[in-house]
């Protein structure tokens, strides 16, 4: 897997890692559809996708993830990432 994350510096370099890549991204979903008709992206647009920045709160939510001794809001981080140390 290849990552693009700014097109503007070496995109000569970019078309060919994307050439060899079996996949390659970008930063975000939005970033991928505004350098998709890039010549250097274009001809290998079948295996290229861009991937949303960040995790998913609705997942991942320390108030109540399953995998944690100390449940934690924004109002008690400290002690409860101390604690689920």
């Amino acid at each position: 897997v290849f990552t693009i994350h700014n097109l503007e510096f070496g995109a000569a370099q970019i078309g060919e890692a994307a050439m060899h890549a079996q996949k390659f991204t970008t930063v975000s979903p939005s970033y991928a559809y505004e350098v998709g008709d890039h010549p250097a992206v274009n001809p290998h647009i079948g295996k290229f996708s861009g991937i949303i920045n960040g995790i998913d709160t609705d997942i991942w939510d320390p108030m109540d993830d399953q995998f944690l001794p100390m449940h934690f809001s924004s109002e008690n981080a400290v002690e409860g990432k101390g604690r689920n140390w």
